[in-house]
């Protein structure tokens, strides 16, 4: 899913709480004997941290990042769930429990702004594609546009009547789409705030959605054990993705969006045909959920992160693996390529950050120093730095290796 410019990608885990991972095994049972309406109680999302936990003490330890350290932002007094930097590089944003953004200086990591308009657990942010705007959802079922250079609310999305699971801009900047609890998907004006159609086949939870690269579709994926994708102009149901047999909790396009690839709790990844809504592989091996999933820049591999603590990269056409990463000890929650598709960054319920190099399956030392669980990840744009969030209350931008630093490049086409 990292197809999508200021689309947020730590997740989806990003928008997954930990409540909704223990109560996933009664929500599949509840699914199975045809009780979905229940969904909302049972995947609830988790409590406002604002008052009363030990996260966040509000200090900047800029240590630079020439001696290997990075620079360290805990001005959140929760616990982070998504962390985004802008397309241009120039900023970081974070969303986290105790309901507030931060908006950072990404070179040092100076706080330039604190957002306090929602009042419930963000889940989702989104930088536009021009970086002047940012897009945010939450428990409280708002979605938020941001104006940045003021830090004023642009636009309110009122509609959604549960969890906003994800945010995510099309690529020209002009539409949002938002997926939500209350088993919707809806595509906005994303400068006005109106609504443009509301998408309402899902018969569960819908987990995430998301802008095909050329803006024609709109692919979503649920606990209902479908995907589906929707015609962007009109909103009408163009395919139902209807051969898993659990939880879809990821989808992404190809970057030429001729493809789909959904990542589910039957262990399988799939790849289908988005204009004809044909499976193409099925992708195995994993023995436990799977739940992130992304092509790579290039569109040659598809990576899938799953709860058995393994990453996963294989050939997009012929499904065939080529690297199994199995450095961490516990699910694998967020795993990105960069931007020029020679690494991948993953992220699991530990606190280290891992970088691999996908030419031959190596490691570069682990990313340590969070003091909980990692929640998201996500590459700079150009490349050369990470930036990481965690249930520890803090935000961590990390310069990579010199060896990485030193080849950053544009873009494979």
């Amino acid at each position: 899913m990292d197809t999508t410019p200021g689309e947020d990608l730590s997740s989806p885990l990003a928008p997954l709480q930990t409540s909704y991972l223990l109560a996933v095994p009664v929500a599949q049972t509840t699914v199975a004997n045809g009780d979905a309406d229940t969904l909302p109680e049972l995947l609830p999302a988790p409590q406002n941290n604002a008052n009363g936990n030990n996260h966040g003490n509000g200090t900047n330890n800029n240590n630079g990042t020439n001696n290997g350290q990075p620079i360290v932002v805990e001005d959140h007094n929760g616990g982070v769930t998504c962390v985004a930097f802008s397309p241009d590089g120039r900023f970081v944003a974070s969303g986290s429990e105790d309901t507030t953004i931060i908006f950072y200086d990404a070179a040092n990591g100076h706080v330039l702004h604190k957002m306090e308009e929602h009042s419930e657990p963000i889940w989702s942010i989104a930088f536009s594609p021009d970086s002047t705007r940012l897009a945010s959802g939450a428990s409280d079922g708002m979605a938020l546009v941001w104006e940045l250079d003021q830090a004023t609310v642009a636009a309110v999305l009122d509609g959604h009547s549960g969890v906003v699971q994800t945010i995510a801009y099309s690529p020209d900047g002009s539409k949002l789409v938002t997926s939500s609890v209350d088993f919707t998907v809806r595509v906005w004006d994303a400068i006005t705030g109106t609504l443009i159609h509301r998408m309402a086949d899902h018969r569960a939870v819908v987990m995430s959605a998301v802008f095909s690269p050329d803006a024609r579709w709109v692919a979503s994926c649920g606990a209902d054990y479908q995907a589906k994708i929707w015609n962007a102009e009109t909103g009408a149901l163009h395919h139902t993705l209807a051969e898993h047999t659990g939880v879809v909790w990821s989808v992404a396009f190809s970057p030429d969006g001729r493809k789909v690839v959904t990542g589910s709790d039957d262990t399988t990844s799939r790849i289908w045909n988005a204009e004809t809504g044909e499976e193409l592989v099925t992708l195995r091996e994993h023995t436990g959920p799977v739940w992130s999933v992304s092509f790579s820049p290039n569109g040659k591999y598809v990576l899938s992160a799953s709860n058995d603590a393994t990453i996963k990269i294989r050939d997009a056409l012929t499904g065939e693996r080529l690297h199994a990463f199995d450095r961490h000890d516990t699910l694998v929650n967020a795993a990105v390529f960069s931007r020029n598709g020679k690494y991948v960054a993953s992220s699991a319920g530990s606190n280290a950050v891992m970088v691999w190099k996908l030419e031959d399956g190596s490691h570069f030392p682990p990313m340590e120093g969070h003091q909980d669980k990692v929640t998201g990840i996500r590459f700079s744009p150009v490349g050369d730095r990470i930036v990481s969030c965690s249930d520890d209350g803090s935000v961590r931008i990390w310069t990579l290796p010199r060896e990485v630093v030193e080849e950053v490049e544009p873009a494979v086409t």
